[in-house]
């Protein structure tokens, strides 16, 4: 039996689906206006009500803004993974994510996918271990220059 045959293609199992993933997904027009978010991606992005332009979300450390890294898959018609990219959402919380961007074709038009995974835990969990084996790593030589201060 193929693969396909197993699988649920309707319209309204699949959107269920999307709206009970965990990972917030976006999708673009070509314009950048809001094709379809899913309700992960709504609470990411801190969307209520209104839908604020995408492009106002902007990196808080080191990266380029969400929308030059937009700009620059639809150009080039690949796709882009950024590890921990840092901004605030519209309601003013920092969010740190693994981003990935890519192009589709969805009824002959050009959307652009956004895949939100949330990594702000596993950020902070990362900065937590290497804090604690630069601790260990002075308290060493803490150890050792005291030592030879008693022995010289």
């Amino acid at each position: 039996m193929k693969l396909q045959s197993k699988i649920s293609l309707e319209p309204k199992v699949l959107l269920d689906i999307i709206e009970n993933m965990s990972t917030a997904v976006v999708a673009l027009n070509s314009d950048n206006t809001y094709f379809f978010i899913n309700i992960a991606g709504l609470n990411m992005l801190g969307i209520s009500n209104n839908f604020p332009d995408i492009k106002k979300l902007k990196s808080s450390v080191g990266h380029q803004s969400l929308e030059s890294h937009i700009k620059n898959i639809s150009d080039n018609n690949h796709s882009k993974m950024i590890r921990d990219f840092k901004f605030k959402n519209f309601e003013g919380d920092e969010k740190i994510v693994d981003c990935n961007i890519s192009q589709a074709i969805i009824d002959s038009s050009n959307i652009t996918l956004i895949e939100l995974s949330e990594t702000g835990r596993l950020h902070s969990i990362s900065l937590e271990q290497n804090l604690i084996e630069q601790e260990r790593a002075v308290r060493e030589m803490i150890k050792g220059l005291s030592h030879e201060i008693k022995n010289p």
